[in-house]
């Protein structure tokens, strides 16, 4: 199977034992250093979604996490991960969850180029664009606070609504699309963190685990996102 696949490149592989066999019986040269482990590691707990049809279970020792960036992603988040828990859920949605936030932060960008809210001295710090671009709808739009009353303080709306009329030049129908956007990034994103959750109490569930293994450790770059995990389980 690999003699018929190759095309001349040095394979990646996941364990140090098969790029000595592979190499000794094929005399194909293999690489098997962290990166290649992460990569393989990867592609074996999304196998489900590679090949739908393949229903192998990885052995615990295989399961173990091998991908930094996403243990350091993971504690962001505010967990403190055992990396044996760690499986091919987990890793997608949290793939998902970073894909979402990496949205968020280009829409922020461009969002905070209007700067009304801090001409206005509301602190935006720890936003995400769906909030802020709440604020300026409010602002701007004359959108109702009412729906919003939860996610802002007392403070934040009395700032927000009395910069109304203050702020002209505003392209509307341009700032629409760019609020749905939000929006639409944000749904998921919240739904995906519960999801999140599910999973690892799961994990930590599963028979022969010892509890407790993945505990929420926040730090303090995910102080926001922690604090609205926290809000979600009240």
């Amino acid at each position: 199977m690999i003699k018929k696949w190759y095309i001349g490149e040095t394979l990646l592989v996941g364990k140090p034992e098969h790029k000595a066999a592979i190499e000794k019986e094929l005399e194909i040269p293999c690489c098997c250093d962290e990166a290649a482990m992460e990569v393989m590691w990867g592609v074996e707990n999304l196998l489900h979604i590679l090949v739908p049809n393949e229903e192998t279970e990885l052995r615990a020792q295989d399961r173990k996490l091998r991908s930094q960036g996403l243990h350091m992603f993971l504690q962001s988040l505010g967990y403190n991960s055992e990396k044996e828990l760690v499986n091919g859920q987990i890793a997608e949605t949290a793939c998902y969850i970073y894909h979402c936030l990496e949205i968020n932060k280009k829409q922020l960008k461009s969002l905070g180029r209007l700067d009304y809210l801090e001409k206005e001295g509301i602190d935006t710090k720890g936003w995400d664009a769906w909030k802020y671009a709440a604020a300026v709808s409010i602002m701007c739009m004359d959108e109702p606070s009412s729906d919003t009353s939860q996610v802002f303080s007392e403070e934040e709306l009395r700032k927000i609504n009395g910069g109304k009329g203050k702020h002209t030049g505003l392209i509307k129908d341009n700032f629409k699309i760019i609020y749905k956007r939000a929006v639409d990034v944000n749904q998921p994103k919240v739904e995906k963190l519960k999801e999140l959750d599910d999973l690892v109490k799961a994990a930590q569930e599963r028979p022969g685990r010892a509890a407790a293994k993945l505990q929420e450790e926040p730090d303090e770059s995910s102080e926001s996102i922690a604090k609205k995990r926290k809000m979600g389980e009240a």
